[in-house]
């Protein structure tokens, strides 16, 4: 009958093929899914057995590191290690010639260490299910370097003395103080003195003493004088007989390194046949006056760095006059008499 197909119609070759497309299509998302499933499992299997990490510490190779020799830092931990990273100071540790990273990052090496080392490291260590890190931080024992003396290099006696000692240290140095060569008694940075004396004058050196490197250093001389104040002049006899007497002064005077001038009025008396000058020119002695010698005598006292000079001492001299047959006795300052005979 006319309008129904044969029950025994043939497909045509195209039905064939998307049907055999469909099927490789679908053999292969089976196949996908199973690889997929299968990794899966085995990723969980490998993160279940993996253990986290723990226990991470950065050793030293020593405690007291001292500049310019090799020190060590290790890192290490518990569990499965895939990375280590260093960082110091909280930056990622850029290594310089002075240092090398070995063993997988383990190691950390610095083969002279110095001061610019000191500082906070921290190891950061992981693996695909944890991460875990440990610091330490270093410092670096070094000096004494630059030591120095500051404080005055002039003081009056009985003023007070401060000297302070400086250097460069880690740690801190421990100080010594020399006098002229003999130790005083301080072991501070600060050396004081109380109602300074004249012995306290002279070379002050300080030495800086570090007792984790066992170094120590000394400072250049630190010269100290003590000013020249109380200049005073005492006379053996201030009443004296023209051509018939001597006379001594005596110039004293609080400083050190003490130099000594005297003056006559405006002019410099020097050592003669007539004038002798002792005990390193504080003392002036004057043989046979004469009335010229009257004064006023002054000591002048000079050190490195001041100069005093006493108040003026007089002579009363007394000397015979002859002129139109006169004689009598003449004393300076003093009312005499004068008898004239025909």
């Amino acid at each position: 009958m006319m309008g129904f197909s044969s029950i025994g119609e043939k497909k045509s070759p195209l039905t064939k093929n998307s049907n055999l497309r469909f099927i490789i299509w679908a053999s292969f998302n089976h196949l996908l899914l199973f690889l997929f499933s299968y990794y899966f499992l085995l990723l969980i299997f490998f993160f279940w057995q993996t253990e986290k990490i723990s226990a991470v510490s950065v050793t030293p190779s020593t405690n007291l590191p001292v500049e310019g020799t090799s020190v060590n830092l290790t890192c290490e931990a518990s569990g499965p290690v895939f990375t280590r990273n260093w960082m110091k100071d909280g930056s990622e540790l850029t290594p310089t010639d002075n240092m090398t990273l070995s063993d997988n990052n383990r190691v950390l090496t610095f083969n002279t260490v110095n001061r610019k080392d000191s500082g906070e490291y921290f190891c950061q260590i992981s693996n695909p299910i944890s991460s875990d890190g440990a610091k330490y931080i270093m410092i670096v024992n070094y000096g004494p370097e630059k030591v120095q003396i500051k404080g005055p290099n002039k003081i009056n006696v009985k003023g007070t003395l401060k000297l302070i000692c400086s250097a460069e240290s880690t740690p801190t140095a421990r100080f010594t103080w020399f006098l002229n060569g003999t130790e005083i008694p301080s072991t501070s940075a600060e050396y004081i003195k109380e109602e300074v004396e004249l012995s306290d004058s002279g070379n002050y050196t300080c030495q800086a003493w570090n007792n984790i490197t066992e170094r120590t250093s000394s400072s250049a001389v630190h010269g100290l004088t003590v000013t020249v104040s109380n200049v005073s002049v005492t006379s053996s006899s201030t009443d004296l007989v023209e051509f018939s007497g001597s006379v001594s002064l005596s110039c004293s005077a609080s400083g050190s390194s003490l130099s000594f001038l005297w003056l006559n009025g405006s002019s410099e008396v020097t050592a003669s046949d007539r004038v002798q000058l002792t005990d390193g020119g504080s003392s002036l002695t004057i043989i046979t006056v004469t009335r010229f010698d009257q004064g006023p005598f002054r000591c002048s006292v000079s050190n490195p760095v001041s100069t005093g000079t006493s108040d003026p001492v007089n002579l009363s001299i007394s000397y015979k006059l002859n002129a139109l047959y006169l004689e009598s006795f003449h004393r300076v300052n003093v009312n005499f008499l004068c008898s004239l005979y025909i």
